[in-house]
């Protein structure tokens, strides 16, 4: 009886240590559920390598292909990209195996960002590939718009930004059918990105229209990602985009507004993710403060923070970031004196740029292109060799149904005699297509003129509106001969760019004090023209008000004026920087009270030029413009001169001195502008504007108007 008892123990024992040993679906799953929610690499590694050994001992290849991808993503987190793509391969042969489609599809999106890591930039846009194929087949639009984007992305990590661009379009047609704002905005802040890295030379003209076609995309984009929950931080990065696009325009117009607006980008950007973001984006908007404090000249402070995130930038790693910070050295210390590390980090930077545009890097660039070419290359290959092949098998069905008509006819002249007949009507039929195609082709081409000449007929007609809008402006805002009625020794240069003109003057007589104002609105043609109507507007309203009130006539108090309607009228009140805008105009007036030796001027981001005994003195007004000012000053100045008999006084706006041309291709530059009319001014009036009108044309040469140009010369009277 005793046996038998510790027989049957030692059954159950034997039977409970072998259920023991049996491997558990529950603590899989269990050790795979806390892997997914984790955050820590070591965590997730550690439970997903138990998770993979009991789904290898059950032989399940779902939990094998789960455990895998989050030991891979570990390893990936880590930057150790090597044995994370050697892991997402092995569940990416898993999700083929098991037919799941939708898991090798985020598989192949997962190595494109390994290899992405590992600057293999073809093995990243081939598996980005192979993703959007998959998703075409499953019709998932979103992902598909994901993964076409990312394709884009290799494109743009070796500077080819115009295929990238190709890329990032097609996906934003995808994300926008299908209401995906997230995406929405991401693909477009990529755009705006391709965009303002695609900056031109310092004399290109396209460079101004370039970045401020990246700048409405940023904002476009802001406007979609503010206020939507992002992980992936592209609000963040869409400000530091916005905030560096703003900056290369300060430094490129040399406009200090732009400057003030890449601070208040930063400023946003650190307010709101400073302390949550990744440190490689802290460090751009570092570099952006930087930038902007190189650009006001405030190098004392520059330099220190310069110094401070160097060690940020291995050599290795970062050859661009760095050398962008030796070049910011050399000019700190070349403007403080010291013009040996000028020199030293000058040199430095040379060395560091030639070392981003190494042999390795243009061949690596080289390759990529060669193999997405090829690849590109095979698979039309493939697919016309597969036509090739279609047409054949359908040539060889042809054949075989002639020689088999054929070996009956030859039995029976009956059925030789109907095969004739039938030729003979399908060549009658035939003659009745072609005749047919004729006359619809004939009636093709005539509607082909019709709608050709419908076009012209179209822009004739918009021409003419901007023509006679031109009439407009010019009757709105005055003529040479109002300004030399009222100062009978001047002249004016008026030349729009694009017919009518975002540039503007304007003479009045305002309580006996002779005054006259030039402008210069943003942009030019249409747009310009529509502000400097609503300049010329609100002019007169002040000129109205101050004649009525029989008020002083002060050029700063009229700025101010100016500035709060044309701030009201814009609706220029909005604190949001993804939504200000800024338009606005630069403007200077001069007034001459009568039986006064005194000249009074204002000027809004513009200057003017006065010759007095063959010298020029250039006045320098505010440097804000009439609109939306970060840092503005309460209220614009009036300054009081001395215009003695025989003096002139010349106005002028950008587009004269920013022209491109002569023999060195450079801009005419405000230094040139003041030495030229120091010899201008000692010319007779009347001579005055043909020789200018000449030199203008000369400097410019066969080159394009870039800017509307104005320019008024005015002599007082002996």
């Amino acid at each position: 009886m005793r046996t038998k008892i510790l027989y049957i123990l030692l059954a159950l024992t034997v039977s409970l240590a072998a259920r023991a040993q049996q491997p558990d679906v529950a603590e899989a799953e269990r050790c795979l559920g806390i892997a997914t929610r984790s955050h820590n690499p070591i965590e997730v590694r550690r439970y997903a390598d138990t998770a993979y050994t009991i789904a290898q001992q059950l032989g399940d290849r779902r939990l094998m292909a789960k455990a895998l991808n989050n030991l891979a993503w570990s390893y990936c987190t880590c930057d150790i990209y090597d044995t994370a793509i050697i892991l997402y391969k092995q569940q990416l042969l898993i999700a083929l195996n098991i037919n799941d489609k939708p898991q090798a599809a985020k598989t192949y999106c997962n190595l494109g960002q390994c290899y992405k890591g590992t600057n293999k930039y073809f093995e990243m846009w081939d598996n980005f590939r192979q993703a959007a194929d998959l998703y075409q087949q499953l019709d998932d639009t979103a992902n598909l718009s994901w993964a076409i984007s990312s394709m884009g992305s290799s494109y743009e990590e070796i500077g080819l930004y115009n295929k990238a661009k190709e890329l990032y379009y097609k996906a934003l047609h995808l994300a926008e059918s299908t209401g995906d704002t997230i995406e929405t905005g991401a693909t477009l802040h990529k755009i705006a990105d391709c965009t303002s890295l695609q900056f031109f030379e310092r004399n290109d003209p396209k460079a101004t229209d370039t970045l401020l076609a990246a700048k409405k995309q940023f904002i476009k984009a802001a406007l979609l990602l503010k206020g939507v929950t992002d992980e992936s931080g592209t609000f963040a990065q869409n400000l530091l985009g916005l905030a560096r696009c703003y900056i290369k325009l300060a430094g490129h117009l040399h406009r200090i507004d732009y400057a003030d607006s890449c601070d208040r980008c930063i400023d946003l950007y650190q307010d709101k993710f400073a302390d949550q973001d990744t440190p490689k984006r802290q460090l751009q908007a570092e570099m952006l403060n930087i930038q902007s404090l190189v650009f006001r000249r405030n190098y004392t402070a520059a330099l220190p923070a310069i110094q401070k995130i160097l060690p940020n930038f291995p050599e290795t790693d970062h050859p661009v970031q760095l050398g962008e910070c030796y070049r910011l050295m050399s000019i700190c210390y070349n403007a403080l004196g010291d013009y040996k590390r000028a020199y030293e980090c000058s040199e430095r930077h040379t060395e560091l740029f030639k070392k981003s545009h190494d042999d390795e890097t243009m061949k690596r660039i080289s390759n990529f292109a060669a193999q997405t070419e090829l690849y590109k290359a095979r698979e039309e290959h493939d697919v016309f060799s597969k036509r090739q092949q279609q047409l054949m098998e359908t040539e060889q069905s042809r054949q075989r149904f002639f020689y088999a008509l054929m070996s009956l006819a030859i039995g029976a002249v009956v059925v030789m005699t109907a095969l004739i007949s039938v030729m003979l009507y399908s060549r009658q039929r035939s003659n009745k297509l072609l005749k047919s195609g004729n006359e619809t082709r004939a009636a093709l081409s005539q509607e082909y003129i019709k709608q050709l000449q419908a076009v012209a007929d179209a822009q004739n007609i918009i021409v003419s509106s901007v023509e006679y809008a031109s009439i407009i402006q010019s009757e709105t805002i005055g003529s040479a001969a109002k300004v030399k009625e009222l100062f009978p020794e001047s002249f004016v240069y008026y030349k729009p760019r694009d017919i009518v003109s975002g540039d503007w003057y304007y003479s009045s007589k305002v309580n006996g004090n002779k005054m006259l104002v030039s402008a210069d609105c943003t942009g030019h043609g249409i747009p310009g023209a529509m502000l400097s109507m609503l300049g010329v507007g609100a002019l007169k309203d002040i000129i109205n008000d101050l004649e009525a009130t029989n008020a002083p006539v002060l050029p700063g108090d009229i700025l101010d004026k100016m500035r709060a309607s044309v701030k009201l009228t814009l609706n220029m009140n909005d604190k949001n920087p993804a939504t200000i805008l800024d338009d606005g105009m630069d403007m200077t007036i001069i007034v001459l009270p009568p039986d006064s030796d005194e000249l009074l001027f204002g000027s809004a981001n513009q200057s003017a030029l006065i010759v007095h005994d063959g010298v020029t003195t250039r006045l320098k007004g505010d440097p804000n413009s009439i609109g939306n000012n970060i840092r503005e000053k309460e209220h614009f100045t009036t300054i009081t001169t001395k215009i003695s008999r025989g003096d002139s006084v010349y106005l002028f706006s950008d587009g004269v001195y920013d022209q491109i041309g002569g023999p060195t291709m450079t801009k005419f530059s405000i230094r040139q502008l003041a030495d030229f009319v120091a010899e201008l001014s000692k010319l007779p009036i009347e001579n005055q504007l043909q020789k200018f009108t000449d030199d203008m044309d000369e400097w410019t040469g066969k080159m394009v108007q870039l800017d509307d140009r104005l320019f008024i010369g005015m002599r007082r009277e002996e």
